[in-house]
């Protein structure tokens, strides 16, 4: 949904300010932020995002089951058996870029889970298409990393083909959940299904809260406008980067 984003921005916008008016020594910079950075307006800044604020009982039993499914059995399907969800598909695994193998990735046998969020996002998409699938057939999607993730390095933005073919498939036997099995649970203290379910819901709210957090900054970001640089910072720049190059070709026994 849309909503409109406030005081939340107007915190945004004079934290922009203030930390870009501001040298690391504390002292201000003595010319006007406004003539080089057209900040918008917050009170006309929209994003969408989920109500933080609202979790629903079908959210948690999603939520629920995917964590019991990280606990499965799984048995072999017999017969001409085809893939169905929450199905584990061994495969020969494989990933492309640009048409060439990359072998480090590959795979004799690979087990993805079809319908399992605990797959990686490329395993999750090729799990999707396995759905339907025989022993046998082979199946190839291609994925984009997100360009905005610094994580991935080099490979943000980047596109690669995953192929998998299909060795086996095998039925899934999720447990059910008891308060003797969340009782066993490392790390929590839950003593009945219920509070376990409670802290489903808290962490599903945070969750969307952090989500709605990122949307906003990025949707104020989005709208700020750098009109020019100041001489001086610049010059600057400019300096310390030629003096790390001069420090770099000297390290490296190299002339400037």
């Amino acid at each position: 949904m849309k909503k409109m984003i406030g005081i939340v921005c107007l915190v945004l916008a004079a934290a922009f300010m203030f930390g870009a008016c501001a040298k690391a020594d504390g002292v201000r910079y003595n010319y006007n932020l406004a003539e080089y950075v057209e900040i918008p307006d917050p009170r006309n800044i929209e994003a969408a995002f989920a109500d933080p604020n609202v979790c629903t009982e079908e959210e948690i039993d999603y939520t629920l089951h995917q964590i019991m499914l990280s606990y499965a059995e799984f048995t072999p399907k017999e017969g001409d058996a085809v893939v169905e969800n929450y199905d584990k598909a061994v495969v020969d695994y494989k990933i492309f870029q640009g048409g060439v193998e990359l072998e480090e990735y590959s795979q004799a046998e690979y087990g993805v889970v079809v319908g399992y969020d605990g797959n990686g996002a490329i395993d999750y998409t090729l799990a999707q298409d396995l759905l339907g699938k025989k022993v046998g057939d082979t199946c190839r999607v291609s994925y984009t990393f997100p360009t905005d993730d610094v994580s991935l390095g080099s490979w943000a933005g980047a596109t690669v083909e995953c192929q998998g073919t299909i060795l086996q498939i095998m039925s899934s036997l999720v447990p059910e959940c008891t308060d003797e099995f969340v009782q066993q649970l490392e790390k929590y203290n839950f003593q009945n299904v219920q509070e376990f379910r409670d802290q489903l819901k808290l962490d599903n709210l945070e969750q969307k809260m952090e989500a709605k957090k990122e949307l906003v900054l990025n949707a104020f970001i989005g709208g700020v406008t750098v009109k020019k640089y100041p001489d001086a910072e610049l010059k600057s720049y400019v300096e310390e980067y030629i003096l790390d190059l001069k420090a770099m070709a000297d390290e490296l026994e190299m002339e400037y």
